[in-house]
């Protein structure tokens, strides 16, 4: 008679878990370009690999590297072309949703040439980011394309109107001249004059 009852068993376990330290290494060259004085990339990387031995028994602790792509481990190369901050923050928040994160640990020089601003990225993770600041705070003569709005639907036959950021740094006095190609062959162009070292621009191409 108690079976035909059908009565509800409940079990309930618990497994506990150490909270995550992410660590995330830049690998790109310019962190090995820049050399401040008395740093050595070489050394830092194994003095980062020290955290895992020093943090290990009361935290799970998660070491990976990032260029254009995030990779397992720590590296020593610092051989990356592409730097994409944005994205490992991203494939980050991804892989350790729902997780109890507890601080991530980002070394890096800050520049990056691939990917969105990654102050926006940061702001998905749950989680206090400590960054360790690396290269050279020298700033260098460089232009770049900050942004890029467009119609994500256009008619055939019909002319459209893309808006462009375009920035340049320490490189006053300069005409920048900024060039739309389709299929190898120029749709549009215009010229820009830098008036300031730190140079933004934000104008409609048709």
């Amino acid at each position: 008679s108690f079976l035909l009852i059908a009565p509800l068993v409940r079990s309930v376990s618990y497994t506990q878990q150490k909270p995550l330290v992410l660590i995330a290494q830049d690998n790109s060259q310019s962190i090995g370009t820049f050399k401040p004085a008395g740093f050595n990339p070489n050394q830092f990387v194994g003095e980062l690999a020290k955290l895992k031995e020093q943090l290990g028994d009361k935290y799970d602790v998660r070491e990976f590297n990032f260029g254009r792509d995030l990779k397992d481990s720590l590296s020593s190369k610092f051989d990356g072309k592409q730097t994409n901050i944005s994205s490992a923050l991203d494939k980050l928040h991804e892989r350790f949703a729902n997780q109890n994160i507890g601080a991530l640990v980002l070394a890096t020089d800050g520049l990056y040439n691939q990917g969105s601003d990654p102050l926006y990225e940061a702001k998905n993770l749950k989680t206090s980011i400590y960054t360790i600041a690396l290269g050279d705070t020298t700033a260098k003569r460089d232009l770049l394309i900050g942004n890029v709005n467009y119609n994500k639907t256009a008619f055939l036959g019909n002319d459209f109107v893309i808006e462009v950021l375009a920035e340049a740094f320490q490189a006053k006095g300069e005409i920048l001249r900024l060039n739309v190609l389709e299929d190898g062959k120029q749709v549009a162009s215009q010229n820009l004059a830098a008036n300031s070292d730190n140079f933004r621009k934000v104008g409609p191409l048709k």
